[in-house]
């Protein structure tokens, strides 16, 4: 029968300050983290179901509660405005909280595709590569993302000349467009330009109109001129009559969104400085300045050589990464783009998620972290420069796919993984190695 050991037998530990590493070997006795060297024996080699205080010491995880049954997932939390998003059997949910019978408003998506998210100002843009829409919670109502181009106008112009040759006034031409407005007054791209004689009176729109749009406004340049005036507005098919001066005191607006369309859908969205950027297969296009609901495709568009599966804003650019690796463009304007190679390896899919600076050191807002396919979990630090979260501390196995939040609790800070093998099997886990010898009779058996 065993006996209790007196004070002098018993082991006494003062946690495990060094945390959880699995790839240092029982054989060694140091390791060196951010500079200092931490001996072997405070390192924690695997821990369930604990987690590991500033000091090293374990401390009981708490329980999980099941909220709601059902397929879920693209859960996303917008703290700024304080919505709560999720996918659940195929509904997209925007809710005050996790409880979605409490939800603002709802919308059916594909129940496998995942959605990205972005929030610019009182909206959150979402997408999924075939869907794609606008939160907006003054209204708590989900909105079109986008406008369509208005349509070509019927007027046909009309070039003669009188029997002696002489010019008439309708070979004279005049540029007419339209444009569609929605119900929450947000005006699309204008129509393809259309010619027009200098004596034409009247520009004629055609109906109907799209759903959720209520008003065509007609824009007309005087004769000869590229400049595009504002003249008046239909609210179904009818006419808009051309004064003969539309430049003159009084006359509307100048047409703006000559040549600009509405985003398409896209894998990913980000905001970048009052842009929202929209990964669509490899490219990545970004709206025009403080305006999601416009896009110049001709121009505003960045080419890649693979699907692109990372698009994370920094302090002073976007980190883009696809197979080959990842990119950091740094732009202030995105037509002047300085585009620089920052990793060899292609971020896991999906597993991009911001993080506080002043947890990872840095006196920035927010940072992008991200696993990347060799098994590393990566931070974006402003101006492109990379650094590594477990290099040297845990070997993971390749994956496709996964996901990563932050958790804090009692002063603890936690980046929580998931990661999904390609199989589709989700075995998050950590592997090490060990250096053995086997003896007996003082005779290597394992030589």
């Amino acid at each position: 029968m065993g006996s209790t050991p007196d004070e002098k037998g018993v082991l006494t530990m003062d946690g495990w300050p060094g945390g959880i590493n699995n790839r240092i070997r029982e054989t060694e006795q140091s390791a060196m983290r951010d500079g200092l060297t931490i001996p072997s024996s405070q390192f924690l080699r695997e821990a369930l179901n604990v987690d590991l205080t500033a000091e090293g010491h374990p401390l009981r995880r708490k329980g999980a509660t099941n909220l709601e049954t059902g397929f879920s997932h693209s859960l996303w939390v917008s703290e700024k405005l304080g919505v709560f998003c999720i996918v659940k059997e195929g509904v997209l949910y925007f809710s005050p909280e996790a409880d979605t019978s409490l939800a603002y408003d709802s919308i059916a998506v594909n129940r496998f595709l995942t959605v990205s998210y972005a929030d610019l100002n009182n909206s959150i843009y979402w997408s999924n590569g075939s869907d794609m829409g606008e939160f907006h919670l003054p209204t708590r109502t989900i909105r079109n993302w986008g406008i369509p181009v208005g349509p070509q106008p019927l007027n046909a112009g009309v070039a003669s000349h009188d029997t002696t040759g002489k010019i008439c006034a309708s070979e004279l031409q005049r540029l007419v467009a339209i444009t569609y407005v929605d119900q929450y007054g947000i005006e699309g791209g204008a129509s393809e330009l259309t010619i027009v004689g200098a004596d034409a009176t009247e520009v004629v729109i055609p109906g109907p109109f799209p759903p959720n749009v209520i008003e065509a406004k007609a824009y007309v340049a005087d004769t000869n001129s590229e400049t595009l005036y504002y003249i008046g507005s239909v609210f179904g098919a009818g006419s808009v009559a051309i004064p003969p001066d539309c430049s003159a005191a009084g006359i509307g607006a100048v047409l703006k969104n000559a040549s600009l369309k509405p985003p398409l859908p896209g894998q990913l969205v980000a905001h970048y400085r009052g842009r929202i950027l929209i990964a669509r297969n490899q490219t990545v296009y970004f709206s025009e300045p403080l305006n999601p609901h416009l896009t110049q495709p001709s121009r505003g568009i960045f080419l890649f050589p693979e699907y692109v599966t990372l698009l994370e804003p920094a302090e002073n650019g976007v980190y883009v990464g696809h197979k080959q690796g990842v990119v950091f463009l740094e732009f202030d304007n995105p037509y002047e783009v300085r585009q620089r190679p920052v990793s060899n390896y292609a971020p896991v899919e999906n597993t991009a998620a911001r993080m506080p600076g002043q947890r990872l050191g840095q006196a920035v807002d927010e940072l992008p972290v991200w696993w990347s396919a060799d098994g590393v979990l990566m931070v974006g630090l402003p101006g492109g420069q990379l650094t590594e979260l477990t290099r040297d501390r845990l070997a993971v196995p390749s994956y496709a796919a996964g996901a990563v939040s932050l958790r804090e609790r009692e002063g603890m800070v936690h980046i929580v993984s998931s990661l999904r093998s390609s199989d589709g099997v989700n075995n998050m886990s950590a592997t090490d190695t060990v250096v053995a010898t086997v003896r007996t009779n003082n005779i290597v058996l394992n030589q």
